[in-house]
């Protein structure tokens, strides 16, 4: 075997390593990185046999990574749902999805994603009205909730008991217990898997869709933020196959009504031993801790501005269970990936982790809490005391005209929305942070915006009146951590990814910008040339 490189790679290389260098030339061999440095040097590395790729004065940076996202949603959204996160309003959706209907007159049922509430609540009435036929299906655009028409609902069982057992906060209900056909959170949830009813080859090829997708925009892994063992065998499949190219690290999800926590901890176990190669990972469980604001199902510590006595919904909150859950997973080697949008939720999860990690003191369990939309000022600090990894998304801290921040308000008030999506703070008590898009649930996943929104902390195309709470801004060298160190460090992975260090993975994304000293106005127009997957070049603009 010989000892020359098999690629050159020649660019503006940002390393993003100790020395934090733009180096000119990097040599791969056996799909990892061999050298950095001089071109010069690199060349003699190189024989005839060696491969030349030269990007110019392009950028080549750590192939970017998602710290937690939907592959799993993702894939079908993009192949075979309607997609409703370009409608503004109730009309458009029922526009939308009259041409999906016309464009697909087979279908047995119709699937559709990305709604939002526009005034009045939806319900099972207004659909009957468009599709009277055939159930209806619409997730909405933060995945946490589902609107059906009447066929669905039939379909599904979600009648007067099935609304008695899940509650008025999950399944929304008229005066006389009847379901409206708005459901929320776990039941919602699991009918939404149940409607996309797709075969094993449909659902393979629409997670290849996904990948395309995200090797598209300059990603090369993510954290699967909620994987069954069903989707771990499309992707142990795929990954035998020698088609799946993003190295992802996976989350087995934890269902909060199981009889018994410990033997569902074991069964993670199980499943991070069978999936453990190259480009697949199990590495840990993943819980919902509560909902979301627009629901009104995010746990807070004070009532809904709006909805006097409601604190949200509850999702795993059985104190001494959950600490058992930690302490097992501390024990086996597993990681605790929690869903947490309210302070109240965040507040719980850090008092079960705390007391976990100080029993066992296994204080590298590389915990993460992702979204933390609402974090109380001692939580901060708590959170970096633990060593939990923040999971955040700048894609999501801007104002806007159309509803969003405003509807925030209504929520819970002028104050408590100022002081959403933390950021800063985390980095001022040395917290570490991990990117996340929370894709397809957000509506983009984008390397160039979430550099622009976290230093900016405002969407780039509506300017800097927007602002949202420029307190919570970061600077450019913690936006890019965010997006390569953060979440190699969140996956085990550090000494192996992030960073363009000899020895690492040669995973790289290519982009006609410099992220760390270009005006931020042209890194958010920045365009993905290339990216690169264990040496080898795997999308090209």
């Amino acid at each position: 075997m010989g000892t020359k490189a098999d690629k050159l790679y020649l660019g503006n290389i940002v390393t993003l390593d100790l020395r934090n260098a733009t180096l000119r030339a990097l040599t791969v061999k056996d799909g990892l990185i061999q050298y950095v440095g001089t071109e010069e040097m690199a060349r003699k590395l190189c024989d005839e046999n060696t491969e030349v790729i030269d990007f110019g004065d392009n950028y080549i940076y750590p192939g970017f990574m998602d710290a937690h996202c939907h592959g799993s949603l993702a894939g079908p959204r993009l192949a075979y749902l309607a997609n409703l996160q370009v409608g503004n309003n109730y009309e458009d959706y029922f526009a939308i999805m009259k041409d999906f209907m016309a464009k697909n007159p087979d279908n047995e049922s119709y699937l559709g994603a990305g709604w939002m509430v526009f005034g009045s609540e939806p319900n099972a009435a207004m659909l009957d009205e468009i599709c009277p036929d055939k159930p209806m299906v619409l997730n909405s655009s933060d995945g946490h909730t589902i609107w059906v028409n009447t066929l669905a609902m039939k379909k599904f069982g979600i009648d007067k008991e099935f609304a008695k057992k899940w509650g008025p906060g999950m399944v929304h209900v008229y005066e006389d217990g009847t379901p409206t056909g708005y459901v929320s959170e776990a039941p919602g949830m699991a009918i939404m898997q149940q409607a996309m009813e797709f075969t094993k080859e449909e659902l393979k090829a629409a997670l290849l869709k996904w990948q395309d997708f995200a090797l598209s925009l300059g990603f090369t892994g993510y954290y699967e933020a909620g994987a069954n063992e069903k989707l771990l065998n499309l992707y142990d499949e795929l990954d035998k196959e020698g088609k799946w190219k993003l190295r992802t690290y996976c989350g087995y999800i934890m269902n909060e009504l199981s009889d018994d926590y410990i033997a569902d901890v074991h069964k993670a176990k199980e499943m991070a031993e069978k999936y453990n190669s190259e480009h697949l990972k199990v590495i840990g469980v993943k819980l919902f801790m509560d909902g979301v604001l627009e629901a009104k199902t995010a746990w807070l510590l004070e009532d809904y501005e709006n909805d006097p006595g409601n604190t949200g919904v509850k999702r795993f909150c059985d104190h001494d269970r959950v600490v058992e859950l930690y302490k097992e997973c501390a024990k086996l080697g597993l990681n605790v990936h929690q869903h947490c949008i309210g302070d109240g939720a965040v507040h719980f999860a850090l008092d079960c982790m705390e007391e976990a990690q100080t029993e066992t003191g296994n204080m590298d369990m590389r915990n993460c809490i992702a979204h933390l939309q609402m974090v109380s000022p001692e939580d901060v600090k708590r959170l970096t005391e633990l060593n939990c990894i923040a999971v955040v998304a700048p894609l999501w801290m801007f104002r806007d005209d159309n509803g969003f921040y405003q509807n925030t308000v209504n929520l819970i008030g002028d104050k408590r929305t100022f002081y959403c999506y933390p950021m800063n703070s985390f980095v001022r008590n040395y917290g570490s942070l991990a990117f996340h898009s929370d894709y397809p649930v957000s509506q983009s996943v984008s390397v160039p915006n979430s550099v622009y929104m976290a230093c900016k902390r405002a969407n780039p195309h509506l300017g800097a009146y927007y602002q949202w709470n420029p307190d919570e801004c970061i600077t450019r060298e913690y936006a890019l951590a965010g997006l390569t160190m953060g979440p190699a460090y969140s996956f085990k992975q550090e000494e192996h990814l992030g960073s363009l260090m000899i020895g690492y993975v040669a995973n790289m994304a290519v982009f006609d910008s410099d992220f760390l000293n270009d005006d931020l106005e042209k890194v958010a127009d920045s365009k993905v040339v290339a990216t690169i997957v264990d040496g080898e070049v795997v999308y090209r603009a």
